[in-house]
């Protein structure tokens, strides 16, 4: 559970970080590829990173965000795709400065149009990005470019008893 608006939008701003520094990874002529046919691709897997952002961050300050989808008009150029992932930081990040640590524990309709704690909607949105940002490292991976390290190492680097 989450008490503290404070410290989550500590903790969100680290979670942006980390996936801004992976869409950055993502070289321009690589944003089409997807891995399989019916996948995202990489440039809609970002899209929808930042889409369903604001989707839950509506459903946890006022209930019901709506998903605006993932299309081209949220940007095709790297450069434009993180525009879009900072300016849904900048909104999240600005209904979370107009929440009440008390607001945390009232249920919100979320977007499935069932009540949930707002704080619950808010693990959500957490456990969302870093699924579909696990998914980009993957994409990085199969196109031959080392994913950036997930607090300053990778896996391989850490050493065993």
């Amino acid at each position: 559970m989450i008490s503290s608006v404070t410290a989550f939008a500590e903790y969100w701003q680290r979670i942006h970080t980390r996936t801004r520094e992976m869409v950055a990874a993502i070289p321009e002529e690589s944003l089409d590829w997807r891995p399989a046919e019916g996948e995202f691709t990489c440039a809609e897997l970002v899209r929808h990173i930042a889409s369903a952002r604001r989707m839950n961050v509506v459903s946890a300050t006022l209930g019901e965000g709506v998903y605006p989808g993932h299309d081209e008009r949220f940007g095709i150029s790297r450069r434009d795709l993180l525009h879009y992932l900072d300016a849904s930081h900048a909104e999240v990040s600005n209904r979370l400065a107009g929440l009440r640590d008390d607001d945390l524990a009232e249920p919100r309709v979320s977007n499935q149009g069932q009540p949930y704690p707002a704080w619950n909607i808010l693990l959500a949105l957490v456990e969302h990005e870093v699924h579909h940002r696990a998914q980009l490292a993957m994409y990085l991976t199969l196109l031959g470019i080392e994913p950036p390290a997930l607090f300053g190492l990778h896996v391989e680097k850490l050493r065993t008893s």
